[in-house]
């Protein structure tokens, strides 16, 4: 018998064209794609700053509506954060047998300066995969204001901590917006510094490609701890932490003789100006009020026990151009919750809500049509949580150099 050696041709990976090599790792995750810039130096480049690739990545994760839910607590016991994939060929939620309820699928995400004595997250918002956080900010709030801020990659662990912001005075309350300029390409830090008592705060910016130092301080007539926004980290969760098109919104109340009013204040990044915008009319405010960033839009939670009302702002530059998207029968859908909080809307008419009840923290999703709610998550436990969706590709590509590595 004669055996004959077959000579078998390898193709290497410098001989598959960039187009066939794009069209394959854009369909990865995030860490496969991190990991796979070592293979040679054209994959490096591609991956790396390839602004294009990073814009088809985007762009095939939105169409397939995949993307990560990040949880933190309001409680200032607790200091975890987790993450968790949403991917709707994963998720099946027509029967409830399927409703996943083991803690074994969240990712307990650790992050920098988090050790045994971290008591509580400060989130101040999520920009472009990054976060920007206070580690162990509810256990300082009685005792100082000078908390750590830090903006931080939780996909790779690279952070940047920032300098203490010039504080005038002694403040009751500390406010941070995370945000993106897109004319000097930079990520920038807004912090807003006022007293319980007094109708104005101290404001001023950090950012990260400058000098390290954070600029002027000015003052704005706005409040942003009073009435039901006193102690608001421990009770509320601010799920407006999202800028649009380069702006971050607040609740803020303003005095004008001795009437008081809420508002929606807002900062542009690119301008470093602050603005006003009124709320829905009529908005009966005596019922709880939070905003949420939908779909690239700002939007309004009004929810009392009995119901939930959803605004879009339609129009920046009309006044008043707030569009109702639905309004649900809480008591009908979901009985009592607390801390409900819109993370998505989809082009079938659903959305992707998430809320305290039962005593557990609970996400699914809700047929304005059908006015149902089918949960595929329910975490026993987990109360008093907020979440938000985070995209993880753009940090990766833009922000290597200025992050230090955990």
């Amino acid at each position: 018998m004669e055996f004959r050696t077959v000579a078998k041709k390898v193709m290497v990976v410098d001989e598959f064209p960039e187009e066939i090599v794009e069209n394959i790792v854009v369909r990865l995750p995030v860490k496969s794609i991190w990991r796979f810039r070592c293979v040679c130096k054209d994959w490096y480049k591609l991956l790396k700053g390839n602004s294009r690739f990073v814009r088809l990545h985007l762009k095939h994760a939105v169409e397939l509506n995949r993307f990560k839910f990040m949880l933190y607590s309001l409680h200032p016991s607790k200091k975890n954060i987790y993450t968790i994939t949403y991917d709707p060929s994963t998720f099946s939620v027509s029967s409830r047998k399927r409703v996943i309820t083991s803690r074994k699928n969240l990712i307990d995400v650790k992050y920098p300066f988090k050790s045994e004595n971290t008591t509580g997250v400060g989130f101040w918002g999520s920009c472009d995969g990054l976060v920007c956080l206070s580690p162990g900010y509810l256990a300082r709030m009685k005792q100082s204001l000078l908390d750590v801020v830090m903006i931080w990659n939780p996909s790779t662990g690279e952070y940047r901590k920032l300098p203490p912001a010039p504080i005038v005075g002694k403040p009751d309350y500390l406010e941070y917006g995370f945000g993106y300029d897109q004319k000097i390409d930079d990520f920038k830090v807004v912090c807003l510094a006022g007293n319980d008592d007094k109708f104005w705060c101290r404001t001023c910016v950090y950012t990260l490609g400058g000098s390290n130092s954070w600029g002027p301080m000015k003052k704005i007539p706005y409040n942003l701890a009073c009435q039901e926004l006193a102690g608001r980290l421990q009770e509320v969760p601010d799920m407006g932490r999202l800028p649009v098109n380069g702006v971050i919104h607040w609740i803020a109340f303003r005095k004008s003789g001795q009437v008081v009013s809420k508002v929606i204040l807002s900062s542009n990044f690119e301008k470093q100006e602050f603005a006003e915008i009124q709320l829905p009319n009529p908005l009966d405010e005596r019922f709880h009020t939070n905003l949420c960033v939908l779909e690239g839009s700002l939007c309004l939670l009004h929810m009392s026990k009995l119901r939930v009302d959803l605004w879009e702002l339609s129009n920046y530059e009309e006044e008043n151009s707030w569009t109702m998207l639905f309004t649900i029968d809480a008591e009908k859908v979901f009985g009592y919750v607390g801390y409900l909080i819109p993370l998505r809307c989809f082009k079938n008419g659903k959305s992707l809500l998430a809320f305290d009840r039962d005593g557990a923290f609970n996400i699914g999703l809700y047929d304005s049509e059908r006015q149902t709610f089918k949960p595929f998550m329910v975490f026993g436990g987990m109360i008093s949580y907020s979440v938000c969706t985070i995209s993880m590709l753009k940090a990766y590509i833009r922000l290597a150099k200025i992050l230090h590595t955990n």
